[in-house]
């Protein structure tokens, strides 16, 4: 994660995320969808996308950072550094949880 500051304010300039994924499980009860199986609707949501998010690692890693990073943004926009370290210490200690 990289910081930097905008009008006064700090922002998040970078953020790099990695993951390793091995396994995702799906549950559904009542999805119906023309043309497909429930086998086939299991298997397009337990390996189709097991297998999208392990051979696209890099492209859903910069997705999730980007979506993360503006979330992040918008909490820290406005807030100096004692009302940031403020926030931060109430959510680690479960006083609010971040919208």
């Amino acid at each position: 994660v990289r910081v930097g500051f905008a009008s006064w304010w700090l922002q998040m300039t970078e953020m790099d995320i990695d993951y390793t994924i091995q396994d995702l499980q799906f549950t559904e009860t009542g999805l119906v969808v023309e043309g497909m199986t429930q086998d086939q609707i299991q298997t397009l949501f337990s390996q189709t996308f097991l297998d999208y998010f392990k051979n696209n690692e890099k492209y859903v890693s910069s997705q999730v950072a980007s979506y993360v990073k503006g979330i992040a943004n918008d909490i820290m926009k406005g807030k100096n550094l004692k009302q940031l370290l403020e926030w931060l210490n109430n959510v680690i200690h479960g006083n609010i949880l971040p919208s």
